[in-house]
């Protein structure tokens, strides 16, 4: 059950004072880091790194980072006879955006587009919030592993205001406190 902005703010700032200071530098550097990874395959395959980001966002859900980036390097190498650990309506969207397509027209869902916008402006500045649904249980303040997987477009909207008001009041980006508390869900919680 969701409770207030302010409450899922507490809940939020809560998980980032848990935070080690590893979870705190990874987490300011997690969607810089993607956004090096996604420029180095940018770079070796010629093509612009809006396109590696959107091939990488269309391939994320369930899927865990490191095999995220090698199945985004499949996709381009080997285009449709590419195996992904991903849905096969994914694995679509990925090869649309490396033919080519803007993958903001391709991308759909809340989630998958927030990755993609807080990757592609990771060196900028976005008030987009990744909502999963680690994120989720952060912000209501669920001890353990959250199945919900679809997250409406209202509770998305309540969730990412929090998070923007936790951030704004411990001097972060917003994507960077999501990140940090993201790692720390995960290990308290142990979940990889």
């Amino acid at each position: 059950m969701l409770t207030s902005i302010n409450e899922m703010s507490a809940q939020i700032k809560a998980y980032y004072f848990l935070s080690t200071n590893l979870e705190k530098l990874n987490g300011e550097a997690w969607y810089a880091n993607a956004y090096d990874e996604c420029s180095r395959l940018a770079d070796a395959y010629y093509m612009s790194v809006r396109t590696v980001v959107g091939i990488v966002a269309a391939l994320s859900p369930r899927n865990k980072w490191e095999r995220n980036i090698s199945d985004a390097e499949r996709i381009i190498l080997c285009g449709s006879d590419a195996t992904v650990s991903t849905f096969k309506a994914n694995k679509e969207k990925a090869l649309r955006i490396s033919d080519g397509h803007e993958p903001l027209d391709v991308l759909v869902g809340n989630k998958v587009r927030a990755f993609f916008e807080c990757i592609i402006s990771a060196y900028g500045h976005t008030s987009t919030v990744c909502v999963d649904s680690h994120s989720y249980a952060v912000a209501c303040g669920y001890g353990e592993r959250v199945q919900k997987r679809n997250i409406s477009d209202f509770d998305y909207k309540t969730i990412s205001a929090a998070y923007r008001l936790a951030a704004d009041e411990l001097g972060l980006k917003p994507y960077e406190l999501q990140a940090i508390t993201w790692l720390t869900y995960r290990r308290i919680h142990n979940v990889y």
